[in-house]
């Protein structure tokens, strides 16, 4: 049975799951063999598997696609002079190969080691740029806070050095990309697949399921390298300038930590910088960062940022002047994920919008926290992050609006001014009283507007509530209306089984199997083969009606069994044939959604059983009376 491609074919976390586990197994095989030199192709993976037949088209296209690609990317931020500043044929003990990039602090070549032979990653700071001894101290430090951290998610400093023109530090060769190209090409690919789709809901359920692979990918991102910062952190080093472009993802799947140029060590400097030094990219700051604070804390909103953009194919903060993206990122939150794409799973976008929320005191306490609620989402399990309250937005709106938010500490100030003007009033000129008129018709004035705020708060919280409560009724209504459905299906069900057993009297016959039909087949008068007939139309119709429906999948594998057994008693044998092997399909399905379900296999090898009798009494039959045409569909 050919079941449609649809959101119900995993009914429950369990099922989608399985589905997700199968998808990782299939990824993990698909790209060892293409690591071992071989052309896996991405048919031979669907025929393997017809069930994931659409999502494994674009999701192992893609993954190809990652595995081939090699590290191009050259930075157009160069401050420096090619010209001035020509490719050396060698740096120390390595030869320089070719150029791998270059940008406002330096250039990086890609060398090898003259006796070794290992590839290695050298940036140069170039003459012009040594004059600066500001410039010299940071690469330096780049250099020093890198070599200090040795971790599976950070790109590894194991050699420093300098020549008569330039200073140079030796670093891992990573091939492959940043983060902030996989996005822009995400970007790219989600638009053409939203093209490609809007006219067919075949290609909309493989992007929905390929969807889901990606998140859960962007989580384990996220989580790698959340473990590699509360490292650094543990070892007293901050990077500072997190962003898509200074996370490299390998060829070899493995994500890392790179470009520590503007590093600092947490026991150098207690405040970490001074108020008004801007730090990082000013897309990517934490709001604190703007007064000159800085911390774990602050690199978990940086990192945040990241998954947020990995998740959502779009910066969290985006365009205009940089003075315009400050402004955003003191005044407003990122839009919620969930708005943005309502396919995201709840769960990770509670996890990525409290790393990034704007109060540090409502985000993880430190990186490690911020893992761990990532891989629990990844893993299935409970998150520690909840959803914040209306209570606590209602906190951040005013944190964000103080002018509102303080009117009436500032009724109660000129409650205190309008007493003090009206006793020397008392004692003043006319001119004296007039102004305390005016003072008054401001307080009123600034009252109204305090009256305003506070009702237009009231019936957003009343509004809150009163949504909350709707959507807890429309869910028990819901649940009802479903066990209603489901309780009327059984009594139907039990029903037909009841005029079923009647009609088959002998102790031999079976509801679900057909043991034996000797005896009660010759017995089968023309009264019975008519009811036989009405109850198979019955079943035909159940069958049809619920084709789509995975909860009933098991009850429509029944139905087609039992078709089976009433298409051999009206002699009807190869629409029998063709009954029982839908309902072997079914049972088979219900097996591999739920591996635990003895009764759907055990189910499954009975009507297989049926099926092949079948075919032998019909082989049989054909044997001895010559040729016939095929039953088989």
């Amino acid at each position: 049975m050919n079941r449609p491609a649809s959101n119900q074919e995993m009914p429950d976390e369990a099922h989608d799951e399985a589905s997700e586990q199968l998808l990782d197994s299939i990824v993990d095989d698909f790209t060892r063999q293409i690591r071992a030199g071989q052309n896996p192709q991405v048919a031979d993976f669907q025929k393997r598997y017809p069930q994931l037949h659409c999502q494994l088209g674009e999701l192992l296209g893609s993954v190809a696609a990652i595995e081939g690609l090699k590290s191009t990317a050259v930075d157009s931020t160069a401050s420096f002079d090619r010209t001035k500043f020509p490719m050396p044929e060698t740096i120390g003990e390595y030869n320089v190969l070719s150029e791998l990039g270059r940008g406002g602090m330096g250039v990086v070549y890609l060398g090898k080691h003259q006796t070794l032979g290992r590839q290695v990653a050298i940036k140069v700071l170039p003459p012009s740029l040594a004059s600066s001894e500001d410039r010299v101290d940071r690469f330096q430090g780049e250099a020093q806070a890198a070599a200090r951290l040795h971790h599976t998610h950070i790109v590894g400093v194991f050699g420093v050095g300098q020549n008569e023109s330039f200073h140079y530090y030796v670093m891992d060769y990573v091939a492959g990309r940043g983060l902030d190209e996989l996005i822009g090409e995400r970007k790219t690919r989600r638009k053409s697949s939203d093209s490609d789709s809007a006219s067919s809901d075949q290609p909309k359920t493989a992007s929905n399921r390929s969807d889901q692979a990606h998140f859960r990918w962007a989580a384990r991102v996220g989580a790698d390298l959340a473990d590699a910062l509360a490292y650094a952190h543990g070892q007293g080093v901050f990077h500072r300038d997190l962003k898509p472009s200074n996370f490299l993802l390998g060829d070899d799947g493995v994500v890392r930590i790179t470009d520590f140029g503007l590093a600092k060590y947490s026991d150098s400097d207690v405040h970490l910088t001074k108020t008004g030094d801007l730090i990082g990219t000013p897309q990517y700051l934490a709001p604190e960062s703007l007064k000159g604070q800085y911390d774990a804390q602050s690199e978990v909103y940086c990192l945040g940022l990241t998954i947020y953009e990995l998740i959502a194919s779009q910066p969290a903060f985006a365009g205009g002047s940089p003075a315009e993206v400050l402004n955003k990122i003191t005044t407003t939150r990122p839009s919620p994920l969930r708005k943005l794409n309502a396919k995201i799973p709840t769960d990770l976008s509670t996890v990525i919008e409290k790393a990034v929320s704007q109060e540090p005191e409502s985000r993880y306490r430190d990186a490690k926290a911020f893992r761990d609620d990532l891989l629990a989402f990844r893993e299935g399990r409970a998150i520690s992050a909840r959803r914040a309250s209306t209570w606590q937005h209602a906190k951040r709106w005013a944190r964000s609006n103080p002018l509102a938010a303080s009117l009436s500490g500032l009724s109660l100030a000129l409650l205190t001014l309008v007493a003090v003007v009206t006793s020397i009033g008392y004692w003043s000129t006319n001119d004296a009283l007039g102004k305390l008129q005016e003072q008054t018709e401001l307080l009123q004035h600034q009252k109204a507007l305090l009256h305003e705020q506070q009702t237009a708060t009231a019936e957003a919280l009343e509004q809150a509530i009163e949504n909350k409560n709707e959507a807890i009724e429309n869910e028990r209504k819901t649940a009802e209306g479903i066990a209603l459905a489901e309780k009327n299906v059984a009594i139907t069900m039990e029903v037909f089984d009841e005029m079923f057993r009647k009609v088959a009297t002998q102790e031999a016959w079976e509801i679900d199997g057909f043991n034996e039909l000797t005896g009660f087949e010759m017995s089968l008068t023309d009264a019975d083969a008519e009811f036989l007939d009405k109850l198979l139309t019955f079943y035909r119709q159940f069958a049809e009606q619920n084709a789509d429906n995975v909860d009933l999948a098991a009850e429509l594998a029944r139905s087609y069994r039992r078709m089976g057994n009433i298409y051999q008693l009206i002699k009807q044998p190869a629409e029998a044939i063709n009954a029982y092997r839908e309902a072997v399909s079914l049972y088979q399905w219900v097996s591999l959604a739920d591996p635990d379900s003895g009764d759907a296999q055990l189910a499954a090898f009975e009507a297989n059983e049926e099926l092949s009798r079948l075919l032998e009494q019909q082989e049989s039959s054909s044997a001895a009376v010559g040729p016939s045409r095929d039953l088989d569909r």
